[in-house]
């Protein structure tokens, strides 16, 4: 048996290239000792049997490589075994140059990353190995990819999520808009329903006068006759005896007796075998049957006519009605033209205006007259039917005379029925005759109002409320009197007086149509805070700084002091009250006392300020409406947003709960950190005082000596509006 010797470390031969394709010692990759069963050699007794001498050296001392076998070494030339007992290797020499081939496979380099690992016997691709530290980097290189993947996946998502959310902010801000819309056609609706109601079933536009407006006209006037007939039948005995007195005075013989048989009534003549010229300011009716110079005869009628009279002098005019009350008559057929400060001439200053405009001088030729409003800052103009005062106010508002563009033409709707014309008090300016619904806002508007009354979508909002109080104004002392305010609004404010080169800050004003009378109450107001009476009702606009405000800087007494005072004064009056602006107070969903409507609020937090405006609620018997179901789905919503919350500071608080209809919080937050609140309430009308009769001073009796027996002299009698001609 040839045995070959492993070469030793000390005399290692030349490297050569493996069948891996990287250069590795001759030692590793030579051919293992083999056993050829043809030539052994050696005694029989060696102990050692030549298969299992070569299956246990080729198990003990052949290195395992992951891959192909190991090629020899073309250097290494087998030397034969000695057949003495210290040349056969043992198995300690085995295992020695087992663990020397380990050793030396391990700090073999790693094979070309390119190239195809063999396969195995049994199929399968065998990979070389890799350091720690490679399979480390290739697995936190994978984690580095992962992440930047999850990372543009979030980013992408959060970006879809942004957009979704400023759809549905959008989407949330048009369905409270159209909210806030159908509460407004509601409420019109149902002030439409109230006023059909009053006035009845009537045309909807004046037309010109028919058989059927006469026959209304002549039922008016005849129930109204029916109440004067008894003082008609006392004048009559009164005349009677005046004409008996009169023939028995010494006169002229040319003077005929008039027998005193002639001047009483024939037996069964009815009320209406006398006719009489009724003239009524409210119902002009010119087809009345009535003879020549505007008086009938009286009891016989004489067989000859009577000859033409001198025309008397008419009777003085009336005094002027006393200023505190006025019949306002006007319906349909005219036009409120304004505003704008009127000289005396008024009809005269309309027609100097509208000659210029496309029409002029059609519409000056048909108007009849003009007087000035009740505001005193509009004019109304008369034309004969409601179709023409229309087309006035189409045409005027189509294209208005240069110069005069803020001025326009509006229609004046019927406030009353005519059959019973309504007597309102100049008292109270404050009712809008015009409407019985009014809404009044409040609104914290964060500051630079001046800036925002230059835009036109801010104009918008202003002009949806006939009141609206502001909070946070930042004006300046005088800065009030140069805003551009929108067409047909005034405005009331109080300015802090801000430090030398500081910002203004606070303050508060009141923005109101320029139809109402408003008055600042100087009294009560001060320093963010202020109350202005509009004559129905008062309003008390606050801003209470927050409670670590170093309020004493810019006043001297704390609005909340200011408010306390003015409730203790206001609800002694009969006046409604609202207080109306931002308290920085939360009340939770707290009532001021169980005797009023529960409250809901998102806001359940309740501060130190919020319990002194409940205990002052409680004191004056103030409801707050803010949460009160009853006051509509979105009274209930928070006001102030913030960075850290939103919360309930804002407040509409009344001491008439019964004539407020629902109140409204905007969603919408573009010009400011708070919401709107709008309340829509119905003010009453001022009771109607009972009819006023007033009677003319009647001109002495006289008998003309050509009037011919059996007629009257021309006496006139007053009642109201109703002027009797009798003769």
């Amino acid at each position: 048996m040839t045995i070959p010797a492993p070469s030793t470390p000390t005399s290692r031969p030349a490297t050569m290239t493996g069948s891996l394709g990287y250069d590795t010692p001759s030692y590793a990759l030579s051919q293992q000792p083999t056993v050829s069963l043809t030539s052994v050699e050696g005694p029989p007794d060696s102990g050692l049997s030549p298969t299992l001498s070569h299956l246990e050296l080729e198990d003990e001392v052949r290195p395992h490589y992951p891959g192909s076998e190991p090629t020899p070494s073309p250097s290494a030339t087998p030397l034969r075994a000695s057949t003495t007992a210290t040349s056969r290797p043992t198995r300690a020499r085995a295992k020695t140059l087992k663990d020397a081939q380990n050793a030396t496979v391990a700090a073999t380099p790693e094979p070309h990353p390119t190239r195809t690992p063999p396969a195995t016997a049994r199929g399968r691709p065998s990979f070389p190995k890799e350091t720690a530290a490679a399979g480390v980097q290739r697995v936190s290189n994978g984690m580095h990819g992962l992440k930047s993947n999850f990372e543009e996946l979030e980013t992408e998502l959060t970006n879809h999520i942004n957009a979704m959310s400023e759809e549905i902010r959008h989407l949330t801000g048009h369905i409270a808009t159209v909210a806030s819309t159908v509460e407004t056609v509601s409420a019109d609706v149902a002030t439409l329903a109230k006023e059909l109601r009053v006035y009845g079933k009537r045309p909807a536009t004046a037309a010109a006068p028919t058989m059927c407006h006469a026959t209304n006209a002549v039922d008016d006037l005849e129930e109204r006759f029916t109440e004067q007939e008894g003082l008609l039948a006392s004048i009559l005995p009164a005349i009677t005896e005046l004409h008996t007195t009169v023939t028995s005075l010494p006169i002229p013989v040319m003077q005929p007796t008039v027998p005193s048989s002639a001047l009483k009534r024939k037996d069964g003549a009815s009320d209406h075998d006398v006719t009489r010229n009724v003239r009524h300011r409210a119902h002009r009716v010119g087809n009345l049957p009535t003879m020549p110079g505007g008086s009938t005869a009286m009891g016989e009628t004489m067989p000859t006519p009577a000859p033409t009279m001198p025309s008397m002098p008419m009777p003085a005019p009336a005094p002027p009605p006393a200023p505190s009350t006025r019949t306002d008559t006007e319906g349909t057929n005219s036009s409120l033209f304004g505003p704008g400060t009127w000289p005396n001439d008024i009809f005269g200053s309309w027609r100097e205006i509208v000659k210029n405009m496309a029409r002029g001088s059609y519409f000056i030729s048909v108007a009849h007259r003009a007087r000035l409003s009740n505001d005193g800052v509009h004019a109304l103009i008369y034309f004969p039917n409601a179709m023409i005062a229309r087309d006035f106010e189409r045409a005027w508002t189509t294209a208005p005379v240069p110069g005069f563009e803020r001025v326009s033409a509006i229609p004046v709707r019927p406030r009353h029925n005519p059959r019973s014309p309504r007597v309102f008090s100049n008292a109270n300016p404050g009712y809008d005759s015009y409407a019985r619904t009014l809404s009044i806002s409040s609104w914290n508007i964060n500051g630079s109002l001046a800036l925002k009354l230059n835009q036109s979508s801010f104009w918008g909002i202003v002009e949806h409320s006939d009141i609206i109080a502001l909070q946070e104004a930042h004006l300046t002392p005088g800065q009030d009197e140069a805003l551009s305010l929108p067409h047909g609004f005034s405005i009331l404010a109080i300015c802090r007086t801000p430090d030398q080169m500081a910002s203004p800050h606070g303050g508060v004003a009141v923005l109101y149509k320029s139809t109402m009378t408003a008055t600042l109450c100087r009294s009560w107001s001060d320093t963010d805070f202020m109350v202005v009476d509009f004559g129905a009702f008062f309003i008390a606009n606050i801003y209470a700084p927050p409670a670590s405000s170093p309020w004493q800087r810019w006043s001297q007494v704390h609005p909340m002091q200011l408010l306390a005072e003015f409730c203790a004064a206001g609800v002694l009056t009969d006046k409604p009250v609202f207080l109306l602006g931002d308290f920085n107070a939360r009340t939770g969903s707290l009532s001021p006392s169980p005797r009023h409507t529960i409250r809901v609020s998102t806001d359940q937090t309740r501060t130190t300020r919020g319990l002194e405006l409940l205990q002052l609620c409680e004191s004056h018997d103030l409801t707050i409406l803010n949460g009160i179901r009853s006051m509509g789905a979105l009274a209930t919503l928070p006001i102030s947003h913030q960075h850290n919350g939103h919360s309930v500071v804002d407040y509409i608080i009344t001491s008439h709960p019964a004539i407020c209809q629902h109140l409204v919080i905007s969603l919408q937050t573009e010009w400011s950190d708070h919401s709107r609140l709008t309340l829509h309430l119905s003010i009453p009308a001022p009771p109607e005082p009972p009819p006023i009769i007033k009677h003319a001073p009647v001109p002495p009796v006289t008998l003309d000596p050509c009037k011919p027996a059996g007629l009257l002299t021309h006496i006139r009698f007053r009642f109201d509006d109703i002027t009797i001609d009798a003769q």
